[in-house]
């Protein structure tokens, strides 16, 4: 066995580096998925590995989760946890025509900036505060809010067809 060019040791050194190699890529395999699939499932932590499609027909569960959460924290004090609005606080935003006529991007647009009472498009007359008043509050976390608010407008729609078979709904509250 002397002929074959290689020692023992040498071969026993290549085979534990070799065998060090794989196990150091398996387990780091392992913790990328379980990674991902905790950012995934848990809905807590956005991270760069989820893309959200921010369409109005896109399935948002990571989004709206989070959005949810974003919204009982910023906004419920005004809007109520329900979002049906709290008197003299903040409007109704299940039934608001204001939101079923924008885009996805138009309402992160005007969450950025909010409202003054005087806006035309002010239902109360009320300030509605940039990032309702979360001035940490970024773009996805925005977007995340108004998935969840899409989400919910879905959910009273889809009841109110549900009790109504047949007629069209009216949810002019501006």
């Amino acid at each position: 066995m002397s002929g074959t060019g290689l020692s023992n040791t040498c071969d026993s050194s290549a085979l534990r580096n070799w065998l060090t190699f794989c196990a150091v890529a398996v387990v780091g395999v392992v913790a990328f998925s379980l990674a991902v699939h905790s950012v995934a499932s848990s809905g807590t932590s956005r991270g760069a590995m989820v893309v959200q499609d921010l369409s109005e027909s896109a399935d948002h569960s990571v989004g709206t989760e989070f959005g949810k959460q974003l919204f009982m924290q910023n906004c419920s004090t005004c809007h109520g946890a329900d979002a049906t609005g709290m008197p003299r606080q903040g409007a109704n935003l299940r039934d608001s025509i204001f939101i079923a006529k924008r885009s996805n991007a138009q309402l992160v647009s005007f969450l950025r900036v909010g409202r003054n009472p005087g806006h035309r498009d002010s239902v109360l007359g009320l300030t509605m505060p940039p990032r309702g008043g979360n001035d940490s509050l970024d773009d996805d976390e925005l977007a995340d809010i108004v998935a969840y608010l899409r989400l919910l407008k879905r959910a009273r729609t889809q009841s109110a067809e549900a009790q109504l078979p047949g007629r069209p709904l009216n949810f002019d509250v501006r």
